[in-house]
């Protein structure tokens, strides 16, 4: 449901200047992602590789939902 949300309006998400902002956003729906897909995954990747991915994306997730909501408040994203 988020993924679909954010392509409803994903050239705003992804229209900022800042390169290092935009690369950071990237990598935060990219862990968005594979927790969202953790089931494909699993039958892509060992089991060890498998749980240890999973445990940094779940460990960072809370950082990445309060980054995005940041963002999202900025002044950068909403002039857009």
């Amino acid at each position: 449901g988020f993924m679909d949300g954010l392509k409803l309006s994903e050239e705003t998400w992804f229209s900022m200047e800042d390169e290092n902002e935009r690369d950071g956003l990237e990598l935060s729906f990219g862990i968005i992602v594979m927790l969202a897909t953790r089931e494909n995954m699993r039958r892509k990747v060992d089991a060890e590789q498998f749980d240890a991915r999973m445990s940094a994306a779940q460990q960072m997730l809370q950082q990445v939902i309060e980054r995005l909501y940041s963002l999202r408040q900025s002044q950068q994203f909403t002039r857009h």
